[in-house]
């Protein structure tokens, strides 16, 4: 049997704090599945760290990517870039289309010159590869590590969760201050209800408060910061629904969670989210605080389509969105030849 030489490995994501590496899960689990495939992985966030002695150089996103794909390919490395695009992507701060030509012209090039490019989205790949004619393209997208997520089917909460970075642009891409303004809707209509929101603090954690106290929602809505995984897992798997209504979303980790532990989940039809979550939630094509309200109400009285939500949710994780799936994508586009 012929044996497969293990290829050494940069993984490379430019960022300030190291420690978000492991706070991120898309981070997080490349970091697991590469230092599976090579013990002594190199992790580099910045230019200078990366080391061109590996066979691989991984790097997450394109934008800082031309440095290492030009070194790593003159020097005969195989370098593949992952991540979102953000191409054709209405509603994210980081639309391609958006940004300076300067800025357009090296990530294209880091494309077009990388060894391989893949793509957690579904839609983004089909754009590449029918649209632009790459070929230098794969799909792999997210996972979850769902035997950590125990799904809950009964639920006698009262309580709504949505999960947002608090970062300004963040908090209004995934409409969490729509949610807010669907609670105060809700609550109107007779729906004795509460809304937690969690996430890693931000620089709009204060303007949240404050909207939510200039709302008079200040005792039906709690705003959990930094909480760790465990928390987060125990939210999701008690939560009545899950409200992730988004303007734009190149996957939707929180979604994938929210599956795996069984939710009934409000969306929106927006970015990548229609193919993760397929018909296992509530999806909106248009989203505004009546639009959401209206949603919860159907199901909560609906108790089977509640359930049916849930049930599918977990079932279509487990079918298409394991880390496992990535990891086995990963080894195997590794082993192959250049």
């Amino acid at each position: 049997m012929k044996t497969i030489k293990k290829p050494r490995i940069t993984f490379f994501c430019r960022i300030k704090n190291k420690k978000a590496l492991r706070q991120n899960l898309f981070y997080a689990q490349d970091l697991d599945i590469l230092s599976g495939i090579d013990p002594e992985l190199v992790i580099a966030t910045k230019w200078g760290e990366i080391k061109y002695s590996s066979d691989v150089i991984f790097i997450w996103w394109w934008t800082y990517a031309f440095v290492p794909v030009l070194l790593g390919r003159l020097l005969g490395k195989r370098v593949i870039i992952t991540g979102t695009f953000n191409y054709e992507a209405p509603g994210s701060p980081n639309d391609f289309s958006m940004r300076p030509a300067w800025q357009r012209m090296l990530i294209w090039i880091s494309a077009r010159c990388a060894s391989t490019n893949i793509f957690v989205s579904k839609r983004e790949f089909d754009i590449f590869n029918e649209k632009l004619q790459f070929s230098n393209i794969e799909y792999i997208p997210h996972g979850v590590y769902a035997e950590n997520y125990i799904p809950v089917y009964e639920r006698n909460s009262d309580f709504l969760l949505t999960i947002s970075w608090l970062e300004k642009s963040n908090l209004q891409r995934k409409c969490v201050y729509t949610s807010v303004d669907a609670l105060a809707t809700l609550r109107e209509r007779g729906y004795d209800l509460r809304l937690v929101i969690a996430g890693r603090s931000g620089d709009a954690e204060l303007e949240l408060k404050e909207y939510i106290k200039a709302a008079n929602l200040e005792s039906h809505i709690e705003v959990l910061v930094d909480i760790t995984e465990t928390k987060k897992i125990e939210l999701l798997s008690s939560c009545k629904i899950y409200l992730q209504p988004t303007i734009y979303e190149g996957f939707g980790v929180a979604i994938a969670e929210a599956m795996s532990c069984g939710c009934a989940i409000v969306t929106s039809d927006a970015g990548e989210v229609p193919n993760v979550v397929g018909d296992a939630a509530v999806v909106l094509d248009k989203t505004t605080p009546s639009t959401i309200a209206e949603a919860v109400v159907d199901l909560i009285n609906d108790p089977h389509d509640y359930e049916k939500y849930q049930r599918k949710a977990r079932q279509r994780l487990t079918d298409l969105f394991l880390v496992e799936r990535r990891r086995a994508a990963i080894v195997d586009l590794l082993e192959r030849t250049v």
